[in-house]
């Protein structure tokens, strides 16, 4: 038998399930292989000479698949390394004639917007059913908002929740780590009605001449943003992050055009990297599904 085309038979669904029907136990951890069961299950196998060309075949996919990982890891790198130099303004943009932007601004918070807290008085019978809400989660681990990934809350007629609105930056203000507090997210959709989970609190800039929201999503995953933020994650056993504390940061801020160029040039490596991430996405259901149609 050939050893690639073996090593590609042992990753396929089918020789998974030959493992786990011929071993005992109810922990994984703790099951037992036997043997002289798994050596009762039938498998198809191809000539030798198949086999090499089925293994050749994978092999290239498994080739193409880590040129797209390391093109994504690449495009990853780059972004991070070009936001250390954009928001130390090592790196500069200028205008269409090449003239230089005005001098950054180092602006309190609490100068470019104010903050409102998430849904209040609510109980686990409120949630699954009803208005949309922006999870924890959400807010978390992206640095915008999908809409569509929304959890959804019970509103009764005429309670008192603050809406969340287009522009609005979202941050995380509990967790059991301070290495999580002040995460955050921009929505960046028009929402007719939507909250926020009480474990979290929104930013509403007051107007995009202070704060373009585009902007808004990079400033705020900045080296120095979290640099400054992370001193303010206050408890022991869990930590929050107050308003008022927040409302005092200093953040060095550019103007609106500078801004804008910004956050385009940053948006644009987001799409390419989220575009070799489809691709990588695809690529890995194309081998699985190959597998599953080949040791069936």
């Amino acid at each position: 038998m050939d050893l690639e085309f073996l090593s590609y038979i042992a990753h396929s669904v089918y020789f998974q399930q030959i493992c786990f029907h011929s071993s005992i136990g109810v922990h994984v951890e703790k099951m037992i292989f036997k043997l002289e069961d798994w050596f009762r299950w039938p498998i198809n196998l191809p000539s030798p000479d198949e086999q090499r060309k089925i293994a050749a075949f994978l092999g290239a996919v498994d080739e193409k698949l880590a040129a797209l990982r390391r093109k994504r890891d690449l495009l990853t790198d780059y972004k991070r390394v070009a936001m250390q130099k954009i928001f130390s303004q090592q790196i500069r943009f200028t205008h269409d004639d090449g003239t230089a932007f005005p001098d950054w601004k180092k602006t309190r918070l609490s100068e470019l917007g104010q903050t409102f807290g998430g849904l209040a008085g609510k109980s686990s019978e409120d949630f699954g059913l009803g208005a949309s809400y922006v999870t924890y989660k959400q807010v978390f681990g992206s640095s915008f908002i999908e809409l569509e990934k929304c959890g959804k809350v019970r509103i009764a007629v005429n309670e008192k929740q603050n809406l969340v609105r287009f522009g609005d930056v979202l941050f995380t203000t509990s967790s059991e780590t301070p290495n999580e507090i002040g995460f955050s997210s921009v929505v960046l959709d028009e929402a007719e009605e939507l909250y926020l989970n009480s474990f979290c609190f929104g930013f509403r800039p007051y107007n995009e001449n202070a704060l373009f929201p585009d902007f808004a999503r990079y400033l705020f995953h900045c080296p120095a943003y979290r640099r400054a933020v992370y001193p303010l994650a206050q408890g022991s056993t869990r930590y929050n992050l107050s308003k008022g504390n927040f409302l005092k940061l200093s953040q060095l801020v550019p103007c609106l055009e500078e801004q804008k160029r910004i956050a385009d040039f940053l948006s644009a490596l987001d799409t390419k990297i989220d575009a070799v991430a489809e691709q990588i996405t695809q690529m890995e259901a194309f081998k699985k599904g190959l597998l599953q149609q080949m040791f069936v």
